[in-house]
C-alpha cells in the first residue's frame, strides 16, 4: 500500500463540495463535516507518543471506525505510525457522503453501514481497537443532525445508546479511541480511568480495562509533557440555558436549532440525576468542623483531600471560598448582570456565581470527587 497515494485521495475526497450544485458551497473539510490533515496528523503523532511508552498496543486483530468519514483520521492513526492488523473495517450508516472508494487504497480492509447506536448490531462485530467521532456521521440520519433532532430523538437518548455500544467494546477488552469534545465523552462514556490528550486542536481521550489511573498529556514544543485536566473547558456549558448544538452554521436550519436547543435544555433538566451523572456513595458528603484559629481545621480537610479523596492529580476540583458580610447569592449561586450592547440596549444576561460554576464543572466529571471548602 501507497501511504501517499492513500492520504492524496483522501485529500481530494475532503475538497469536494457539499454541495455539488452549488458552486459557492463549502468543502467537506473546511464544512466540518470530516478531520482536516492538520488534525489526524496531530492525533497521529499522539497515538505514537502512547506507542513508545506503552501505553498502548502497535498490534491488533479487528481495527473498527464506528462513523468513519472521510477515513482522515484512522488512516493516519494506523499508517503513520505502522500499526499491524489482520482487518480493518471502517463503518458509516451515512453512505451518500462517505469516502466509499478508500478501501481500493488500504489492505485487509471493508466497509460496513451500520447504525453506530444499535447495540444489537455490534454486539457480534468485535474490534479491539474502535476509533470513533461521535459528532460526525453514523450516529445521525444521513449525517444530519438537525433531521434526526427534529425527528424527535433526544440528545440524552443519543448519549444512552451510544454509550451501551461503546461499553460493549470496553467489556470485551477493547481499546476505544474518542475524537471530540470533553463534555460529550462524559456524557457518553463516563471512565473510570483513561488518558487525555489537551490538544490546540479537537481533543482525544484513551479509554482500556489496563488503564490503572488517569493521565492528562499536552504538547509542549515537539514533545508531549503530563498536564493537569483543567476543568475550565467545561464553562462553556455550565447553564442549561446556554447550550449550543455542535454543527456548522447553516442558516435554512435556523428554527430548527432552536427548537432542538430547547429540547435539549428540557432533556437535560429531566435527567439531571440520571446513571451519567454519577453516584453519590462517598465518605464525606457535609463535614462541620469548629474551633478556634490555629487547631488544625485546615490541616484536617487537607488531609481528607489529599488521602481520604485521593485528589492529588485533580486539585481543581476543590473549590474553597470565604463567605463574608459583603457575600450575596450572585457571588456564591446565580443572579442577574445588566450591561448594553453597543446600540445602547439593556441585557439582561444570567450571572453565575462561584458554588453554581463548581456544580456544573461536577456534573460532567461523574467518576470524580468535588469538594466545596467554606471557611
Amino acid at each position: 500500500m501507497n501511504k501517499e497515494e492513500l492520504y492524496q485521495q483522501i485529500r481530494e475526497f475532503n475538497n469536494q463540495l457539499t454541495n455539488p450544485s452549488d458552486k459557492s458551497s463549502k468543502t467537506y473539510e473546511k464544512a466540518y463535516l470530516y478531520v482536516d490533515d492538520k488534525n489526524a496528523e496531530d492525533k497521529s503523532e499522539f497515538v505514537g507518543y502512547l506507542i513508545n511508552k506503552g501505553y498502548m498496543q502497535d498490534n491488533y486483530s479487528t481495527i473498527l471506525d464506528l462513523a468513519f468519514g472521510s477515513g482522515n483520521l484512522t488512516s493516519h492513526i494506523v499508517f503513520d505510525n505502522d500499526i499491524k492488523y489482520d482487518s480493518l473495517l471502517l463503518n458509516d450508516i451515512n453512505t451518500e457522503h462517505t469516502n466509499q472508494e478508500i478501501i481500493d487504497y488500504i489492505e485487509e480492509s471493508d466497509i460496513s453501514y451500520e447504525d453506530m447506536l444499535d447495540i444489537e448490531v455490534f454486539r457480534d462485530y468485535f474490534g479491539d481497537f474502535v476509533i470513533v467521532n461521535p459528532q460526525i456521521g453514523g450516529n445521525y440520519i444521513d449525517g444530519d443532525i438537525f433531521q434526526q433532532k427534529e425527528d424527535g430523538e433526544k440528545e440524552q437518548e443519543l448519549y444512552e445508546r451510544f454509550g451501551e455500544v461503546l461499553d460493549n467494546f470496553i467489556n470485551n477488552g477493547a481499546t476505544i479511541l474518542f475524537y471530540g469534545k470533553e463534555k460529550d465523552f462524559n456524557s457518553i462514556l463516563p471512565a473510570s480511568h483513561y488518558i487525555k490528550y489537551n490538544s490546540t486542536l479537537t481533543d482525544i481521550f484513551i479509554i482500556s480495562n489496563e488503564l490503572e489511573e488517569s493521565l492528562c498529556f499536552e504538547k509542549d514544543g515537539n514533545s508531549f509533557v503530563e498536564c493537569t485536566n483543567d476543568t475550565e473547558a467545561d464553562e462553556e456549558i455550565e447553564s442549561f440555558d446556554n447550550i449550543e448544538i455542535d454543527a456548522y452554521d447553516n442558516e435554512e436550519h435556523k428554527d430548527v436549532k432552536e427548537e432542538s436547543v430547547a429540547m435539549k435544555t428540557k432533556e437535560m433538566k429531566e435527567n439531571f440525576t440520571n446513571k451519567f451523572l454519577g453516584s453519590l456513595v462517598f465518605s464525606h458528603k457535609n463535614l462541620l468542623l469548629k474551633g478556634v484559629p490555629g487547631t488544625g481545621k485546615s490541616k484536617t480537610i487537607d488531609n481528607i483531600i489529599e488521602n481520604d479523596l485521593d485528589m492529588n492529580g485533580i486539585i481543581d476540583n476543590v473549590l474553597r471560598i470565604n463567605i463574608h458580610s459583603a457575600s450575596s447569592n450572585s457571588d456564591l449561586m446565580q443572579g442577574i448582570s445588566i450591561s448594553t450592547d453597543d446600540k445602547s440596549n439593556i441585557l439582561y444576561q444570567e450571572k453565575r456565581g462561584a458554588v453554581l460554576k463548581h456544580i456544573f464543572k461536577a456534573m460532567f466529571k461523574p467518576n470524580q470527587p468535588f469538594v466545596l471548602d467554606r471557611y
